[in-house]
């Protein structure tokens, strides 16, 4: 999810979905022959942003299941804002408007 849209200052992204399995990291630890798992790792996401041409404006790195993109450099216009944990990626239109 991508929130506010249209934006000006900077955008919201939210991943709605359950943990994925490259945040799962198991701890070694058994207990009954069950392995611990520990899934407090957080993910790695890629963040970039593609202008209406197809050109790279903005690439960061974030992890956790909201955070915050500054977009207050992008032109007025429209956006592709993609999201990649280097085994799923989302797309998604974003405006910027000032």
């Amino acid at each position: 999810m991508v929130y506010p849209n249209p934006a000006s200052d900077e955008v919201t992204l939210e991943i709605n979905e359950t943990t994925s399995l490259s945040a799962v990291k198991s701890t070694g630890v058994t207990r009954n022959g069950i392995t611990n798992i520990d899934t407090r790792e957080k993910v790695a996401y890629t963040v970039r942003i593609y202008n209406s041409q197809g050109i790279l404006v903005t690439k960061l790195t974030r992890s956790g299941k909201s955070f915050k993109v500054p977009i207050n450099n992008l032109r007025d216009g429209n956006y592709i804002i993609e999201l990649n944990d280097g085994k799923k990626s989302y797309r998604e239109q974003l405006i910027v408007k000032h």
